[in-house]
């Protein structure tokens, strides 16, 4: 039996626009009613390899928390840059956690530690950390550099394993999170 036809899913996957057409950062206002239920893909504009400046080395936390290493280091030469995969029953909603419209820059300070201020935040703790440089208006950043994908989806069991398939497709970089 087949859930989803996974040659479609990952072409669906693969379209993006630019975060902007779905929400305006600066003023922090969405411009489209995206309330329902489907996936979400942030991808990084990279057409300019400008990935390859940011930081990218990092440690996060294991079991007992056991730092474990991590080098976001593979994908570095495509154009777009596959950086989390989300779902949810309201995608307004769950980007508005990633976004952290409310919050400036989440590292004041340089660190090899991924810093999440919420357990929702995954995207924004891993772009603010590309880009940890004091005095940068990261929502600029954000506006330049980053696209988004949707996919409408009711089906919670479709949602569930069309989210794990296009996790290991795509390699997203902010989904690593270490095994509890």
């Amino acid at each position: 039996m087949t859930i989803f036809n996974e040659k479609e899913i990952l072409n669906r996957a693969k379209e993006t626009k630019s975060l902007n057409e779905y929400v305006d950062v600066q003023t922090k206002k969405y411009k489209k009613d995206i309330s329902f239920a489907g996936l979400y893909i942030f991808w990084f504009d990279n057409s300019d390899k400008i990935i390859r400046t940011l930081k990218r080395n990092l440690q996060i936390k294991g079991p007992n928390r056991k730092t474990q290493s991590l080098s976001w280091d593979w994908n570095l030469d495509n154009e777009k840059i596959c950086l989390y995969v989300g779902k949810s029953t309201d995608i307004k909603k769950r980007l508005g956690q990633h976004l952290l419209l409310k919050t400036n820059n989440l590292y004041p300070n340089t660190t090899s530690e991924l810093y999440k201020k919420t357990t929702s935040c995954q995207f924004r703790s891993g772009f603010d950390y590309l880009y940890q440089k004091k005095n940068i208006n990261i929502f600029s950043k954000i506006n330049k550099r980053v696209h988004l994908s949707i996919i409408r989806e009711n089906n919670f069991i479709r949602r569930f394993y069309m989210e794990d398939f296009l996790i290991g497709k795509l390699l997203p970089w902010f989904n690593i999170d270490s095994e509890r």
